[in-house]
């Protein structure tokens, strides 16, 4: 063996992991912060290494960046992909399901942005988001 592949390892609401809520935490179900560098270096000194599937295209509806990105003025902003003036809300997405969803509380008339229910997406092509 060479190399151990691990799932997100972030604190996330959710059961898989992929929606973060902070990039610089571990998840407390798997330890501490401590734990994981002693897991590397345990790795490491066996000459295996370790993978971690970062998730960077999305967050969650719960991570801070997207909370103060509701606000236009917030330089968090510009990390997510919003719907424009003439966006069609209503479209659908290739699972079938509705592809933007209400910001924030807001309603139909709120911010809305595309991805997976709780998980906003993030434009990766963007400069803001890199």
């Amino acid at each position: 063996m060479s190399g151990i592949w691990l799932m997100p390892i972030n604190p996330s609401p959710s059961y898989h992991g992929y929606d973060v809520t902070d990039y610089e935490a571990v998840n407390p179900q798997y330890g501490s912060l401590a734990d994981f560098r002693r897991l590397v270096d345990a790795a490491h000194q066996r000459g295996i290494r370790v993978i971690i599937d970062m998730v960077i295209n999305h967050t969650s509806d719960e991570n801070p960046w997207f909370k103060a990105a509701l606000d236009p003025k917030s330089p968090y902003h510009g990390w997510y992909t919003w719907a424009g003036k003439y966006t069609d809300l209503e479209s659908g997405s290739a699972a079938g399901t509705t592809a933007w969803h209400a910001a924030g509380g807001q309603g139909a008339a709120g911010p809305h942005y595309p991805g997976a229910s709780s998980a906003p997406a993030c434009p990766t092509s963007t400069t803001t988001t890199r």
